[in-house]
């Protein structure tokens, strides 16, 4: 192969990968929901990201966002949340201070599909699963044995922990408390489509999806 057939063999290769990432891109759904600037100080957005991608994928979407602001700013700040996990705080964030910095504060594509794919096996009769990302992402599993109610947490490091609770009413409906209290009023709620809401002195704040 002579060197120009090298050269545009090699051309060749970079403009499909480029096409290629474009394309993929095109098929990430997401929306900006803040998009906030002081002067050319620095630019703050937030954004609401349809489902996790990997790290390669955030980078380039984070490169097109910083980019479709033709006004250079010295520092861009990108967030990100996850359409439909209201746990209260990022999944991500890429920050350009001036160059792009990743940070994960959930789990990353391949520890939420080891999390929610880990077993939901207990030591009794296993009464429902769920995902939580109420402060950080975990799995819960419900069970009973010996005539008392637990839930196990299980956290994306593999460590978990496990609440026994006991059941009242409130309300006229069936609630999890705490078998050792709780300061805030709060408790679990297993709705009509098996999800677990949290519940406490100012309603439902939470609710946390079944698995499947």
């Amino acid at each position: 192969m002579n060197r120009f057939a090298h050269f545009f063999g090699i051309l060749a290769t970079v403009v499909s990968f480029a096409t290629s990432a474009a394309s993929s891109l095109q098929d990430i759904n997401y929306s900006v929901v803040s998009d906030k600037s002081k002067r050319d100080i620095k630019r703050a957005v937030e954004v609401v990201l349809d489902e996790r991608v990997d790290q390669p994928t955030l980078e380039a979407l984070a490169n097109q966002i910083k980019n479709s602001n033709p006004m250079s700013f010295q520092r861009t700040f990108i967030s990100w949340r996850i359409k439909g996990e209201d746990g209260g705080g990022y999944w991500a964030k890429t920050d350009f201070d001036p160059t792009l910095n990743v940070r994960f504060l959930g789990t990353t594509v391949a520890e939420y599909k080891k999390l929610k794919t880990s077993s939901t096996a207990a030591e009794g009769e296993v009464f429902g699963s769920w995902l939580s990302n109420w402060g950080t992402d975990y799995k819960m599993v419900g069970y009973r044995k010996g005539g008392k109610i637990f839930i196990r947490s299980t956290y994306k490091d593999g460590s978990s922990g496990t609440t026994e609770f006991v059941s009242k009413k409130i309300s006229g409906r069936s609630v999890l408390v705490d078998a050792e209290g709780s300061d805030f009023g709060e408790y679990y709620l297993v709705n009509a489509k098996g999800d677990l809401e949290f519940w406490g002195e100012n309603g439902n704040f939470y609710t946390a999806k079944k698995t499947d």
